[in-house]
């Protein structure tokens, strides 16, 4: 019995495949290892507040890990959003903020 084109890239791939499973589960790493902070660029106790509370009890049920809720008001909200966006690229810090944040790079320059 002669095998198909077909059956030869399937070998192929499962080659392929498993050739490379070594080193993918060596690069993975165990994610949260710390604390998440979620930033709120909201006050306290506004509903943006209430629901990254909420979401931080779910998400830190889930995850395993403590949930950290960061509430960074002022300025429209652009302290908060600041804050996150100079925070490490590391995965470990969140931004929550609602619908009208939106309008912030029409309003303001920076």
């Amino acid at each position: 019995m002669t095998r198909g084109l077909g059956d030869a890239w399937l070998s192929a791939a499962a080659a392929a495949l498993l050739a490379t499973a070594p080193a993918t589960t060596a690069l993975a790493q165990e994610y949260p290892s710390k604390p998440v902070v979620i930033v709120v660029p909201a006050a306290a106790g506004g509903p943006t507040d209430t629901l990254a509370r909420n979401l931080g009890v779910a998400m830190g049920s889930a995850l395993g890990q403590q949930m950290i809720i960061d509430n960074s008001g002022g300025a429209g909200g652009i302290i908060g959003i600041n804050k996150a966006a100079k925070s490490r690229p590391d995965g470990y810090t969140v931004l929550l903020y609602h619908i009208g944040m939106s309008t912030a790079p029409a309003l303001y320059r920076k």
